[in-house]
């Protein structure tokens, strides 16, 4: 009898770790880009790319593991319906790792619109600096079915919207830092996305109150914070300062290398889950003052003289830029990009008065020139390598006619990038590489 099958759907990062995990099965690879599954099939000799999704009826098949990002919902791909005309199961990287994954670890589940993967890393950080073994995977770092789970007693996982749709996983804890408009083309509505974000909400539940959304999403149980009041119950930044059930904590913020109040709410949700597992205050904010930030979000990359170049790729939203703008002043902007919605460069006008110059790229760059004031000095520079020459002019030549002191050359996108670079981190190494050539 011949040997029952395993579908890959998808051939990037998770469908090369579900090959490994099952190198010894019969493997068909599906793509959309039939190329992608060719080449993945290269490296292992029991694969089989297909791009034909009648065939499946044909197959004899196990089960299905799928990448993140395959639509099972909302205008569901194509594959989906053939393989539930089947009833073949599908399931995740997720699932497969707490299918086999010691029942004495303990599984974080951070989510949010922005921030999950400074508070993953700051989270797995803070733990290890406790005493304890913890490990940052899932949408940051390393594929999770690459991680070695053996003796981990935390496993902090960045868990984006993508990769809980396709997830069925019991947590220890979910964290749910914020939530505002991004990837309705995938999910449809809000509150298609906010239901897929809540799934980390099996167990002890953790949220910020502080927008419309999470706060929806509370229930009387939840643990919350907040950096726009000081709660009654709970940890919150208020008034430049760190509360308990509003009590004032004895946390020095000049010792954080973080800034801005988008790390504070990070900081909020990590403090939070550490107190919650029982360890003293001072200890857990000493080892967060000892976290650094992490590339491509609010990277400082270089001074020359009093102008700094600052990476942040990873703001692909307004409410990224929004938090990077509200803790700088004088500050030349590269934007531009793949838009997500339209008009999208609207959404940051409260902060215009932050801005000397904007300096746009990719196939945003026509649209965001149109939308933003007559009164803005703004340059259409289509790529990295012009925006930032122009940048560097035009900050030079302020800085004789001593319009500023101290300028900040900040790429905060608000857009993807695929236009220009395979993915954000490409995109901000781009920037690193450039400024370092100055």
């Amino acid at each position: 009898m011949q040997e029952r099958g395993i579908i890959v759907i998808g051939c990037g990062k998770t469908g090369h770790s579900f090959c490994k995990k099952f190198a010894d099965r019969r493997l068909f690879l599906f793509d959309d880009k039939i190329e992608n599954a060719r080449k993945l099939a290269e490296n292992f000799p029991n694969s089989q790319p297909f791009s034909d999704i009648s065939e499946i009826a044909q197959l004899n098949i196990e089960f299905a593991l799928i990448s993140p990002g395959i639509r099972t919902k909302f205008n569901p791909h194509a594959i989906i319906s053939a393989l539930k005309a089947k009833n073949i199961p599908i399931f995740s990287d997720f699932d497969i790792m707490s299918q086999n994954i010691d029942k004495k670890t303990k599984i974080l589940g951070i989510t949010g619109t922005n921030g999950k993967s400074t508070t993953t890393a700051m989270m797995a950080f803070v733990l290890q600096k406790l005493g304890k073994n913890a490990i940052a995977c899932g949408n940051i770092g390393n594929a999770v079915l690459e991680c070695d789970f053996t003796g981990v007693d935390y496993v902090c996982l960045e868990a984006s919207s993508y990769q809980l749709e396709v997830s069925n996983i019991s947590f220890y804890a979910g964290i749910l830092l914020n939530l505002s408009q991004d990837h309705l083309d995938h999910h449809g509505t809000m509150q298609a996305y906010l239901a897929e974000k809540t799934k980390v909400f099996t167990n002890l539940a953790i949220a910020s109150v502080d927008d419309e959304y999470c706060k929806s999403a509370i229930k009387n149980d939840y643990i919350t914070f907040s950096c726009k009041e000081a709660l009654k119950s709970g940890f919150s930044f208020y008034e430049n300062g760190f509360y308990l059930n509003k009590k004032k904590l004895d946390c020095d913020i000049n010792r954080l290398s973080l800034k801005g109040i988008h790390n504070m709410q990070n900081i909020l949700a990590v403090m939070s889950f550490c107190h919650k597992e029982g360890f003293e205050i001072s200890e857990i904010w000493d080892a967060i003052c000892d976290f650094k930030t992490l590339r491509h979000r609010m990277q400082e990359v270089r001074k020359i003289g009093n102008i700094t170049f600052i990476n942040d790729s990873k703001a692909t939203n307004p409410d990224s830029v929004k938090y990077a703008l509200s803790c700088l002043d004088e500050v030349y902007l590269i934007a531009g990009g793949v838009s997500k919605y339209p008009h999208a460069i609207k959404e940051i006008e409260e902060f215009y008065p932050k801005i000397k110059a904007f300096f746009l790229i990719g196939q945003a760059a026509a649209e965001f020139s149109d939308d933003i004031c007559e009164n803005k000095l703004k340059f259409i520079s289509q790529t990295m390598e012009k925006a930032i020459s122009d940048a560097y002019k035009c900050v030079i030549q302020d800085i004789k006619n001593h319009k500023v002191k101290n300028p900040i050359i900040l790429l905060s996108p608000l857009c993807a990038s695929f236009d220009q670079y395979k993915n954000f981190e490409e995109r901000g190494d781009d920037f690193v590489n450039l400024v370092e050539k100055l």
